[in-house]
């Protein structure tokens, strides 16, 4: 079309027969082509806004034209009018004679990623006189459906005028078919940004959709005689472009081994009545190699009660995604250990982080081994385990009471708070009742003080008074389904000599009230180093040295004596922690009294054969005694051998020695042998 300036008075132009159906809350964009045949010249392009009341509204971008002799390209983008329903374009000429101009590719789009979701196709009526009916050829229908598709629009609603026709209908059904294979493309992608997809050559238009990599893509040129130009298709994966025919069969247009920005040439049909001036395109990414999925926690071990974990679980990947990668997590156990569904690595790196939360439930268990598993589109699942401890109250233990006790007296009393796992609870705060009950465990009526105690840190460290006389007696403690039972002992008291009658046991017979320790004492000195048995009615042993170990090294013992050679299984003071092996025990969780020993070294977790002697031997040296004012000494301890597999290793053994010259010489006092296990 040709503008001749050389008629016109101020201005004149040309406008599009056919109104553009138009959506009021969508914004489009309006172009036209301009070739000016002179000098630089002044064009308008006008948009006039079909209202539902038949009036019009008007708007008007100018545009100057610098080129002679040059297609140049002017655009409008505008919002509708609410009430708007159509818009025609219009194109006009401003400035002196000889400007002459021609006018072509008046076309709109709508601007930015939308779509259009319905079609119309056959023939529209008059608009009130102002243009002529228009018919819209089957060709022009499938690429309307073609351009709204490969826009964004997952479906198409067609909406026939009069003049409906069989090849519309055909149109149709040959975009569904053509499409089919792709459709997961269609329904589930996205569209390709403009600058992912690009023509070198104005004319041709580009846009398409992608998914998971594969790409479909769509070149047309509907408003000049163009047949190829250069296409850009900046992909972040390896894979093959495939050119469809109308029927949709492939054939190799261009392939790539790396993420590139893939150029191809795009062949523009020529078009006429039955063949479209739009051209398909699958871009088919190569299925890449499965890669290596890794999963790692923030701890080996947890505890029931520490709630999400400080330091979170961490996903890799050997190698860096283009896209997120989503990862699937799940744990074996939600009863202890609660993850994410998923966790999503970003775009071009190789780890991410989740949270791990600890479950803090009310039932005691022993460990509990919970496995954490990932799983990811061609990886290999991966999975890591973590042991969650029990921090639920089920039972306390009762450090050693002295017998006899005097009533009323203070006597140092420690209760501590364990799990199931026999794992002293260090975080547990909680109270407890204590009570008094016979060797049957019953309830005897004897006043206790205090008789509720508050533990801070799964321990409580005081004195309590025992209030009457009584022999075999036990203090429990208790609270809920949990309590502990002390060791069995006697209480004594006197105040006056009546207390303390003749019996004949004691010693000599002869016996008085001590009203300064409240205890009955015979009246000689036949017991210097020690008082008397009174049922027995000789002198009670008088200990020299004695150790419970409940004060730790107090004593100073040699944890490691001379030519001591194992690598592992030191002698350690402390708290053991029991071990089993066939549903016997191998180290006792309870030492012979209270709740300290000495033992050779710490089992994780309460594993038989971890921290065993092995390698050698391993001495445990007591501090020098002085012995001299003695002409006869017993020596007594307790003491647990455990031999898992007895007579097959000549080398397990347990040996007690003593020296009378401060470790110059040995004598031996018990050995047991490689065919011995003496749990006892």
């Amino acid at each position: 079309m040709q503008i001749d300036a050389s008629s016109c008075s101020g201005s004149c132009g040309i406008r599009t027969d056919v109104p553009v159906p138009i959506f009021s809350d969508v914004p489009y964009q309006f172009s036209a082509s301009f070739l000016p045949l002179g000098s630089a010249a002044e064009v308008v392009l006008q948009i006039e806004w079909l209202l539902e009341s038949g009036h019009s509204d008007i708007e008007s971008r100018y545009g100057m034209l610098t080129e002679p002799n040059q297609w140049q390209r002017v655009s409008i983008s505008a919002d509708p009018p609410d009430d708007a329903v159509a818009a025609i374009l219009k194109v006009g000429l401003t400035g002196t004679a000889g400007n002459d101009l021609l006018v072509d590719s008046l076309d709109f789009r709508m601007d930015g990623p939308y779509v259009l979701p319905w079609m119309t196709p056959g023939q529209y009526g008059n608009y009130d006189g102002i243009f002529e009916e228009y018919e819209i050829e089957a060709r022009e229908l499938k690429e309307q459906i073609i351009e709204s598709l490969l826009g964004g629009a997952q479906g198409f609603l067609g909406h026939p005028s009069f003049g409906w026709e069989g090849g519309d209908f055909r149109a149709m059904v040959q975009v569904k078919e053509l499409i089919r294979p792709y459709e997961t493309i269609i329904a589930d992608g996205t569209p390709i940004p403009g600058a992912s997809l690009t023509s070198l050559n104005e004319w041709i238009n580009t846009r398409g959709m992608t998914y998971n990599g594969d790409a479909l893509l769509l070149t047309s040129a509907y408003s000049r005689d163009i047949t190829e130009g250069e296409i850009r298709f900046a992909t972040d994966y390896p894979g093959t472009l495939w050119r469809l025919s109308e029927t949709g069969v492939p054939s190799f247009e261009a392939s790539t081994d790396a993420p590139m920005t893939l150029s191809f040439t795009a062949t523009i049909p020529p078009g006429d009545a039955q063949t479209s001036r739009a051209q398909l395109y699958y871009f088919q990414r190569s299925q890449p190699q499965a890669s290596v999925l890794s999963v790692t926690l923030p701890a080996t071990s947890a505890r029931e009660g520490d709630g999400t974990l400080s330091a979170p679980g961490t996903v890799t990947i050997t190698e860096a995604r283009a896209d997120d990668f989503v990862i699937e997590l799940a744990s074996s156990d939600l009863s202890e250990l609660v993850l994410p569904s998923d966790v999503r690595i970003l775009a071009r790196q190789t780890s991410a982080h989740f949270d791990v939360t600890i479950v803090d439930d009310d039932e005691p268990d022993d460990i509990q081994t919970v496995r954490v598993t990932v799983h990811a589109p061609n990886c290999l699942p991966s999975e890591a385990t973590i042991h969650v401890r029990d921090n639920d109250l089920t039972y306390f233990g009762i450090s050693e009471v002295h017998s006899p006790t005097r009533v009323a007296e203070n006597t140092p009393l420690t209760i501590k708070a364990y799990n199931a796992n026999h794992e002293w609870l260090a975080n547990h705060d909680g109270t407890a009742a204590l009570a008094v009950v016979d060797a049957t465990e019953q309830l005897v009526a004897i006043e206790i003080i205090p008789d509720s105690i508050a533990l801070v840190g799964g321990i409580w460290t005081g004195d309590v008074q025992l209030m009457d006389i009584a022999q075999g007696i036990k203090i429990r403690a208790a609270a809920g389904t949990a309590e502990g039972l002390s060791n069995a002992f006697d209480t004594y008291e006197c105040t006056e000599a009546a207390d303390c009658p003749d019996d004949g046991l004691f010693c000599t017979g002869n016996e008085f009230c001590d009203v300064g320790t409240g205890a009955c004492q015979s009246s000689g000195d036949l017991c210097p180093y020690s008082a008397c048995d009174e049922q027995a009615d000789v002198c009670e042993a008088h200990v020299v040295f004695e150790d419970d170990f409940e004060s730790g090294n107090s004593a100073g013992w040699t944890l490691a004596g001379p030519n001591s050679s194992a690598s592992t299984g030191t002698w350690t003071i402390g708290d053991p922690i029991g071990t089993t092996m066939w549903g016997q025990p191998a180290q006792p969780e309870y030492p012979f009294a209270g709740l300290g020993c000495v033992y050779t070294d710490e089992n994780p977790f309460g594993k038989v054969g971890y921290d065993d002697v092995d390698d050698g031997v391993i001495y445990l040296v007591s501090p020098t005694l002085d012995l001299s004012p003695f002409t006869s000494v017993t020596l007594s301890y307790a003491r647990w051998f455990y031999n898992r597999d007895t007579g097959e290793d000549r080398n397990d053994f347990f040996q007690a020695e003593v020296s009378n010259d401060n470790g110059v010489t040995w004598i031996t006092v018990e050995e047991l042998d490689t065919h011995t296990s003496a749990n006892e």
